[in-house]
């Protein structure tokens, strides 16, 4: 019976084979009678079980027991094999349907590619003599995405080509099925033109390659008729950096794109952000060739912010946030800056908590991040989940200012921490390749405070080969308040002398030489002298107010530290009360120097590398538990 069933399909395929041209059916016949065979096949083979076998009696002399065995024993073989054929079947179904109807039983899934098709734009001027302008608008587009490398671009004559050898009309429907059967771009660029009285309007939008899925939609361009290029070339700075910049649409501030030469002012910005007059130089030209574009405006604030010039960044925060159509990421960001003009700290980390959830993989995002944990909250125990989400491996260190402040900011984090060895351990095999001084400065505090003086000074002798001489002596200062830290007054001596017996210390370097040596006496000499030039700095105040005290000139010295509250400005993050502080605690009046600390910390004080529990100034407190609520004030 089975077969008959497989001799007669044969026929049936070579008689169909035969006649199905000539009868005018279809190219699929012999196909669609495969598949009907394959699956009839097993299906026949369970019609043969009821209608015969089943009922098929043994006819052997054979005990009750052993007939039944047998009948089980060849059901369980005859089902078995009829398992195994369906599958053959089933599976030879689906091979056949796969490679031959899967156009048309399912959508095409194209694998992505980096083509980009641009359209002519379509006419609805009813002014025939306007065609020119989208095929103009395409090419203008054309040109900017080849020249910006942003994709492999299949023109409107490539699709007409196409057309023309397929023998079919160019409409929307045919354009889409040559665009899924052969061209395979990612996405399409089309639009249109429109006039209103003198006034061309161009609009455009980006769909993908089947033409179901809107990517954007960009604002209408106008311009004056009789100047096409103007509109056109608005358009072409807009999709070109939509195209360039699509990856990072999840993370960028604008609702739109800018313009792309603006976009490329941004970019050359940020690489030149350790040379403050040049990054601010291209944010200012950014928003100067796009007066939309969000971001340089905020970097313009962060920049006046870090240049210490707090009144100008609150004005101009105002202004931004008075711009109409603010969205709900640019409010964020403007949250922010505000909260970070205003010194309240835990809303600075938390406004900028939302940026980094959406991009922790992004430098400057992530080091942005790490500095708010480390100075702002004093939160080092967050820092290093923050550190790992970015593997440095193969990172040019020197060339990369965020590379280095993540691990300036993972290192003193460990310092903080107790962790030396994790510090040390981070910092030795990348510190000459950066040749960053904060990188110096961190790993002299992890060998200090972890006891490695050999260390300490292998790595200063190494230093002092190549190094300029007023950093070394720099980093001899640094070197000599760690040592107080860690209450080793000899090795804190034996550094300071190095800056005290150079002819060539900073005037600065050396007053401050003299005051943590306590020596007074010259450290009152020096300090008048830089106060002299410096009248209105705290810190020059403090710590001559302290050599004054220590001179015997007490009442002198109370009448300078007085003159402190002059100072006061709505601008000076607690750098008043810090100094404050300094001259009480030095003075032997603990209590008073905690409430100027708290004080401080309240109005937008930092917990610098310094600062705080890194202040020698503070060791007959910082184990109090009133020291401990200063620094966790913003937890």
């Amino acid at each position: 019976m089975l077969s008959i069933y497989i001799v007669s399909s044969w026929v049936i395929l070579q008689v169909l084979s035969l006649i199905s041209q000539p009868l005018g059916m279809s190219d699929k016949s012999v196909t669609y009678a495969i598949i009907l065979l394959l699956i009839g096949f097993p299906v026949y083979i369970l019609y043969l079980w009821k209608s015969r076998v089943r009922h098929t009696k043994s006819t052997a002399n054979n005990s009750f027991e052993e007939t039944i065995f047998k009948e089980v024993s060849f059901k369980r073989k005859y089902f078995i094999t009829l398992g195994v054929i369906s599958l053959i079947s089933f599976a030879a179904v689906a091979v056949i349907i796969n490679t031959n109807f899967s156009d048309k039983i399912s959508l095409v899934k194209l694998t992505e590619s980096n083509k980009i098709a641009v359209l002519n734009f379509d006419n609805n001027s009813n002014d025939p003599s306007l065609d020119f302008v989208g095929e103009m608008a395409a090419d203008w587009l054309i040109y900017g995405i080849s020249e910006n490398q942003a994709g492999e671009v299949i023109s409107s004559d490539v699709v007409k080509n196409y057309s023309n050898m397929l023998g079919v009309q160019m409409s929307p429907d045919e354009t889409k099925s040559i665009f899924n059967k052969f061209l395979n771009p990612s996405k399409v660029v089309s639009g249109s033109i429109f006039l209103k009285d003198s006034t061309l309007i161009v609009q455009c939008s980006i769909k993908d390659g089947m033409g179901n899925k809107t990517f954007i939609t960009f604002p209408q361009v106008r311009c004056d008729v009789d100047s096409p290029l103007d509109c056109i070339e608005v358009l072409r700075q807009k999709v070109v950096s939509y195209l360039v910049i699509k990856d990072e649409s999840k993370i960028s501030l604008e609702e739109t794109p800018p313009k792309f030469k603006a976009y490329q002012k941004v970019l050359e910005a940020k690489s030149k952000y350790d040379k403050p007059n040049e990054y601010f130089r291209l944010l200012n030209e950014a928003v100067a060739i796009d007066p939309d574009y969000f971001e340089p405006k905020g970097l313009i604030i962060q920049h006046y912010y870090n240049q210490r010039d707090s009144k100008t960044s609150d004005s101009l925060i105002k202004d931004l946030a008075a711009e109409i159509k603010i969205s709900k990421k640019q409010r964020n960001f403007i949250n922010f800056l505000e909260a970070l003009i205003e010194g309240k700290h835990n809303k600075t980390f938390r406004y900028h908590q939302f940026e980094y959830n959406e991009m922790p993989f992004d430098l400057t995002t992530n080091s942005t991040q790490i500095t708010l944990a480390t100075q702002h909250i004093n939160r080092p125990d967050l820092v290093e989940d923050m550190f790992n989400a970015i593997q440095m491996d193969g990172m040019i260190l020197e060339k990369c200012f965020f590379c280095k402040e993540r691990y300036f900011g993972m290192a003193m984090a460990y310092n903080d921490l107790g962790d030396y060895k994790k510090a040390i351990d981070l910092l030795e095999p990348v510190v000459f390749d950066a040749e960053d001084i904060y990188l110096y400065r961190a790993l002299i505090s992890a060998y200090i405070k972890s006891g490695n003086v050999k260390s300490l000074n292998d790595f200063l002798s190494k230093l002092a080969l190549s190094m300029d001489e007023n950093d070394l002596l720099g980093l001899y200062l640094y070197a000599g308040k760690r040592f107080l830290l860690v209450d080793n007054k000899q090795m804190a001596d034996s550094s300071f002398n190095n800056l005290i017996n150079s002819d060539n210390s900073d005037i600065s370097d050396l007053a401050n030489a003299y005051y943590y040596k306590e020596d007074y006496v010259n450290a009152e000499k020096v300090m008048s002298e830089l106060y002299t030039n410096n009248p209105n700095n705290s810190d020059i105040i403090a710590k001559l107010a302290v050599s004054l005290y220590n001179n015997g000139k007490q009442e002198k010295a109370k009448e300078l530290i007085n003159t402190l509250s002059d100072l006061r400005d709505d601008y000076q993050y607690g750098r008043i009360d810090y100094s404050y502080a300094i001259y009480l605690a030095s003075t032997g009046q603990n209590q008073s120097a905690i409430t100027h600390l708290m004080e401080s910390v309240a109005q937008g004080n930092y917990y610098l590398p310094g600062s705080f529990h890194n202040d020698p100034h503070f060791l007959s407190i910082k184990g109090s538990p009133e020291f401990q609520k200063v620094l966790t004030y913003w937890h």
